[in-house]
């Protein structure tokens, strides 16, 4: 899935890329950032059971340096009626956990959100630059 290949690019460091396959281009700009990012969310507007990345790939976000992956259990209500084959109960095992992590973590931050809707990206006065984006989740909180 595209969307957990961004949030691990933006949650590393330039120097964790070093010895990987990236471009230089990529490197490049990586390293032209003040920083990694904070906080990465990923968005998604269905629920786990139709979430298309593998379970390999969360594993990659779960093993970040410094980065705490992070799911919501309000958005895994229903999971018992879930008719879900092995892989996709291993990958749910896998959302659980970062689910369990309790209090929020310092450091760096991989947020996954299901059953929310984007609704506005929000910029600075200027347009130029992103600040975030609005989203609405599932209890109608934006």
């Amino acid at each position: 899935n595209v969307a957990l290949d961004v949030a691990r690019v933006l949650s590393k460091s330039a120097e964790e890329f070093a010895d990987t396959e990236i471009s230089k281009d990529a490197l490049r700009w990586l390293s032209k950032r003040p920083t990694e990012a904070g906080k990465v969310t990923v968005v998604g507007r269905r629920g786990f059971p139709e979430a298309k990345f593998t379970n390999k790939e969360l594993r990659e976000i779960t093993r970040i340096n410094g980065a705490t992956a992070r799911a919501f259990k309000s958005e895994l209500i229903g999971k018992e009626e879930w008719h879900l084959d092995r892989a996709k109960k291993r990958g749910l095992h896998l959302v659980e956990e970062m689910v369990s992590h309790g209090s929020p973590p310092t450091g760096r931050q991989i947020l996954l959100r299901f059953h929310s809707v984007p609704r506005r990206v929000l910029t600075s006065a200027d347009g130029r630059t992103l600040k975030g984006i609005l989203v609405e989740h599932p209890d109608g909180t934006t």
